[in-house]
Protein backbone atom coordinates (compact mmCIF):
# COMPACT_ATOMS: atom_id res chain seq x y z
CA UNK A 1 0.00 0.00 0.00
CA UNK A 2 1.43 3.12 -1.02
CA UNK A 3 1.23 6.82 0.08
CA UNK A 4 -1.20 6.45 2.61
CA UNK A 5 -1.27 8.32 6.11
CA UNK A 6 -2.02 5.44 8.31
CA UNK A 7 0.16 3.09 9.47
CA UNK A 8 -1.43 -0.24 8.00
CA UNK A 9 -0.07 -3.83 9.65
CA UNK A 10 -1.69 -7.53 9.59
CA UNK A 11 -4.95 -7.67 11.63
CA UNK A 12 -3.88 -11.55 12.43
CA UNK A 13 -0.63 -12.74 11.46
CA UNK A 14 -2.60 -16.05 10.27
CA UNK A 15 -4.66 -13.78 7.84
CA UNK A 16 -2.60 -11.88 4.83
CA UNK A 17 -5.86 -9.96 3.18
CA UNK A 18 -7.01 -8.39 6.50
CA UNK A 19 -5.29 -5.24 7.76
CA UNK A 20 -5.81 -2.24 10.30
CA UNK A 21 -4.71 0.95 10.03
CA UNK A 22 -3.62 2.62 12.74
CA UNK A 23 -3.50 6.78 13.59
CA UNK A 24 -1.09 8.47 15.26
CA UNK A 25 -0.91 7.75 19.39
CA UNK A 26 -1.80 4.56 18.47
CA UNK A 27 -5.66 4.98 17.97
CA UNK A 28 -7.05 2.22 15.73
CA UNK A 29 -8.70 4.02 12.86
CA UNK A 30 -10.20 0.89 11.26
CA UNK A 31 -9.51 -2.18 8.99
CA UNK A 32 -9.94 -3.77 5.57
CA UNK A 33 -10.02 -7.47 4.43
CA UNK A 34 -10.13 -9.16 1.48
CA UNK A 35 -14.36 -10.58 0.51
CA UNK A 36 -14.02 -14.39 -0.81
CA UNK A 37 -16.84 -16.00 -2.61
CA UNK A 38 -19.35 -13.07 -2.97
CA UNK A 39 -18.73 -11.18 -6.54
CA UNK A 40 -16.73 -12.77 -9.37
CA UNK A 41 -14.44 -9.81 -8.89
CA UNK A 42 -11.14 -11.64 -6.92
CA UNK A 43 -9.93 -7.70 -5.63
CA UNK A 44 -12.81 -7.35 -3.72
CA UNK A 45 -12.57 -5.60 -0.75
CA UNK A 46 -14.71 -4.63 2.25
CA UNK A 47 -13.36 -1.40 4.50
CA UNK A 48 -14.49 -0.07 8.17
CA UNK A 49 -13.74 3.25 10.06
CA UNK A 50 -14.73 1.97 13.26
CA UNK A 51 -12.28 4.00 15.58
CA UNK A 52 -12.38 6.46 18.93
CA UNK A 53 -11.41 9.67 19.03
CA UNK A 54 -11.53 12.27 22.06
CA UNK A 55 -14.29 10.13 23.17
CA UNK A 56 -16.60 10.33 19.96
CA UNK A 57 -17.07 7.00 17.93
CA UNK A 58 -17.03 7.03 14.49
CA UNK A 59 -18.51 4.33 11.87
CA UNK A 60 -18.14 4.59 8.10
CA UNK A 61 -18.13 1.26 5.67
CA UNK A 62 -18.22 -0.02 2.59
CA UNK A 63 -16.81 -2.02 -0.60
CA UNK A 64 -14.12 -1.55 -2.48
CA UNK A 65 -12.59 -2.92 -5.90
CA UNK A 66 -8.97 -3.41 -4.52
CA UNK A 67 -6.72 -3.09 -1.74
CA UNK A 68 -5.42 0.49 -2.02
CA UNK A 69 -8.67 2.12 -2.62
CA UNK A 70 -10.42 0.58 0.59
CA UNK A 71 -7.62 1.53 2.72
CA UNK A 72 -8.16 5.06 1.20
CA UNK A 73 -11.80 4.65 1.95
CA UNK A 74 -10.95 4.33 5.52
CA UNK A 75 -7.90 7.40 5.53
CA UNK A 76 -10.78 9.61 4.04
CA UNK A 77 -13.42 8.99 6.56
CA UNK A 78 -11.00 8.83 9.54
CA UNK A 79 -9.81 12.25 8.73
CA UNK A 80 -13.20 13.55 7.96
CA UNK A 81 -14.23 12.78 10.90
CA UNK A 82 -11.34 13.97 12.71
CA UNK A 83 -11.36 17.16 11.31
CA UNK A 84 -15.13 17.59 12.08
CA UNK A 85 -14.94 16.86 15.70
CA UNK A 86 -11.87 18.91 16.27
CA UNK A 87 -14.21 21.91 14.58
CA UNK A 88 -16.57 21.06 17.21
CA UNK A 89 -14.56 20.52 20.37
CA UNK A 90 -12.20 23.26 19.53
CA UNK A 91 -7.94 22.43 20.47
CA UNK A 92 -6.60 19.86 22.16
CA UNK A 93 -4.99 21.52 25.02
CA UNK A 94 -1.71 19.31 26.40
Amino acid sequence: MQNLRLTWSHTWPDRPRDFVGMAAGGLRAGRIYHVVGTTNNPEHWFWACNGWYRGRGMNASGQAPDKNTAARMVEDAWFKAVERIDKDMGPMIP
